[in-house]
């Protein structure tokens, strides 16, 4: 029986290829990507457990110009429009920050351990300490950073510093891809530092992608929207696109019919109104019934084992934790509108309401900006009254986990 697992199981797209593990194919993400807005700097904003980190990889072995990606996107949709491949596939020198291990009790904490990331990203680009072709002031700098010697001006300029010496190596633009944004952020504003953490970050990325033209692009995932922070008002050329946007909105999440065919493939034929009414009622943009990735693949595996298997919600502990501390912090009023969305009844939100990040706990913001981000309410109708969203519980399993943090909180 074929092994479904994919994505979700190696957040490599190169691991999951090479392996040969069941992938659906979302390589169009990339197509319609690079033939969108000629955004400088993109965030992209979706739900935990929606396939981001795996797209991102994706785009980064697709452009990455130390890599012969030719057999990892055979028989792909992206492979069939020559045209874009040529332009781009393996014709870029590509950064990969992973953020969500930048974070600590402290802002220093979280300072060092951003330190550790771009000391392991230049060692990964080694090569460039000794390129004749980079700067030689850069090239001590990049040693710096290596061997954690840095000064802290070199560590806020470092992301800048890697952009100019890879466009130096290479004689193209380089494209950074950061994945996990929001953590940082939200942790260091549950620490008490958040400022902090946000105008660092702001300096970063506003350095090395605000007019600068050894950067082709850069493109920024997370779950939550930073509009509330410090962030945007630096970054003032940072292009968001959240849960409401029509562009990319299949990019994220299966269908219906590619979770049939994953149902197929895995010897579960039959079973796809199960898996809508446990994991699907998401909508992105103008894609309905989406269902969460993460959900199916970890229930398919249940029911390979035992056709009998019962749903089961696959968020883990620390999501349903902060669930709970968000249903005790939060209003009464907020709790009014848990019942009523319990109830099945839907609510209008606005788009800040659900992707909020720098006060968690405000009155319905801060339990909406969780349940969202967390895919536990999902958008289900336009409002338009003030560009509202009508918003809902999207399925049967959601519904249950957030009654049962409901039932004990009562």
């Amino acid at each position: 029986m074929p092994d479904p697992g994919t994505q979700f199981d190696e957040v490599s797209f190169r691991q999951i290829r090479e392996r040969g593990l069941s992938f659906v194919d979302k390589s169009g993400f990339i197509e319609e990507l690079l033939s969108g807005p000629p955004d400088k700097a993109i965030h992209i904003m979706r739900p935990s457990g929606f396939g981001r980190t795996v797209n991102l990889t994706m785009l980064r072995d697709f452009l990455d110009i130390r890599q012969d990606s030719g057999r990892l996107f055979e028989g792909l949709a992206v492979s069939r429009n020559a045209a874009l491949c040529a332009a781009w596939m393996n014709r870029f020198p590509v950064l990969w920050l992973p953020l969500k291990g930048v974070a600590g009790s402290t802002f220093e904490e979280a300072h060092a351990a951003y330190g550790r990331l771009i000391a392991a990203l230049v060692a990964e680009h080694a090569y460039l300490t000794e390129s004749p072709g980079v700067d030689a002031s850069d090239r001590a700098v990049l040693l710096a950073l290596r061997r954690s010697r840095a000064g802290e001006a070199q560590l806020a300029w470092s992301l800048k510093t890697l952009v100019r010496a890879l466009h130096a190596h290479w004689g193209r633009p380089a494209v950074v891809l950061a994945d996990d944004l929001d953590a940082p952020l939200a942790r260091a504003q549950t620490e008490g530092c958040g400022g902090e953490m946000s105008d660092f970050l702001c300096g970063l990325f506003a350095a090395a992608l605000k007019g600068n033209d050894s950067a082709a692009f850069g493109l920024i995932g997370g779950c939550l929207d930073i509009a509330g922070s410090s962030l945007v008002g630096g970054f003032s050329n940072l292009s968001r696109y959240g849960i409401a946007d029509a562009w990319l909105e299949d990019s994220f999440g299966f269908t219906g019919e590619e979770v049939a065919a994953l149902l197929a493939r895995s010897g579960l034929a039959g079973r796809e109104e199960d898996m809508s009414e446990w994991y699907g009622g998401y909508r992105f943009g103008r894609a309905k019934n989406l269902h969460c990735p993460r959900d199916i693949v970890a229930q398919i595996r249940e029911l390979q084992a035992n056709p009998d298997a019962p749903p089961q919600d696959w968020r883990g502990q620390a999501p349903r934790n902060a669930l709970a501390m968000a249903i005790e912090q939060d209003s009464r009023t907020a709790r009014s509108d848990l019942r009523c969305l319990l109830a099945g009844e839907s609510l209008l939100f606005r788009p800040d309401e659900l992707l909020t990040q720098m006060r968690p706990f405000d009155p319905f913001g801060g339990t909406a900006g969780l349940l969202a981000r967390t895919g536990w309410i999902t958008p289900i109708e336009e409002g338009g009254e003030d560009d509202c969203l009508e918003c809902a519980i999207p399925n049967t399993v959601t519904a249950e986990t957030i009654a049962a943090a409901a039932r004990a909180r009562d």
